[in-house]
């Protein structure tokens, strides 16, 4: 789907005027900034859905087939089997939970939060523990916590999940907009601590605690980011 508001961002519309004039062949009509201007709504691209698509090439992989055990790996002198690993942290009691991060489909990445009919559907900036563990903490639904790690906190609102093991808690990703810091997981996690074979940091594993928040005001946002 290609919507109108989108397609100036990424130099498309310039790219295809810049080819027009060179008396290149133009992409097809439904890429033409005109047609996306007389179509508010988005244009929906005529693309082939394939499923199964390995079984006509195979895998991405030196044998074509699926790989448990990974042969790029074992030529990179790595681990050819995949394992769990525990944090490169050492355990402290002071932060005995498990802080991941997840993206919420309301949202792309940090953006569109300034989107009245999307920040609607999702105000504020929520973060998921087990009903357990929020019970143990004296937080209920809905609550402001902090959650803290031994780099920094923030604050977020709570919200009980018991499908999620009762050490884990699961942050938003991509919210910046609040002047405090609300919901800005970033500023939990070590930049600079890195997974050796994917080159990732720690945005699934790192050490937490949660907490009601001190005072339980709802934090100011910017002004941009509260048109909703």
């Amino acid at each position: 789907m290609l919507c109108p508001q989108c397609h100036g961002h990424g130099g498309q519309a310039d790219e295809g005027a810049e080819r027009q004039q060179r008396g290149a062949p133009r992409r097809g009509a439904h890429h033409a900034p005109e047609a996306l201007r007389a179509a508010p709504g988005g244009l929906a691209l005529p693309l082939k859905t394939r499923y199964r698509k390995y079984r006509e090439h195979g895998f991405a992989t030196p044998g074509g087939r699926f790989e448990f055990h990974s042969a790029r790996l074992a030529e990179a002198g790595l681990d050819p089997l995949a394992d769990a690993m525990p944090p490169g942290f050492p355990p402290d009691p002071c932060y005995p939970l498990i802080l991941t991060t997840a993206k919420w489909p309301q949202y792309c990445h940090s953006q569109q939060r300034h989107l009245p009919a999307l920040r609607r559907r999702m105000p504020e900036p929520l973060v998921e523990l087990h009903p357990d563990t929020a019970a143990a903490r004296g937080i209920a639904e809905g609550d402001w916590v902090q959650v803290a790690t031994r780099l920094g906190a923030m604050r977020a609102r709570a919200r009980l999940d018991a499908h999620l093991a009762p050490d884990v808690v699961c942050s938003q990703y991509g919210w910046w907009q609040y002047t405090d810091g609300a919901g800005d997981a970033n500023r939990l996690i070590d930049g600079e601590c890195f997974d050796p074979v994917a080159g990732s940091n720690c945005l699934r594993h790192f050490p937490c605690e949660v907490r009601p928040a001190p005072g339980a005001a709802q934090p100011s946002a910017s002004a941009n980011s509260r048109s909703s």
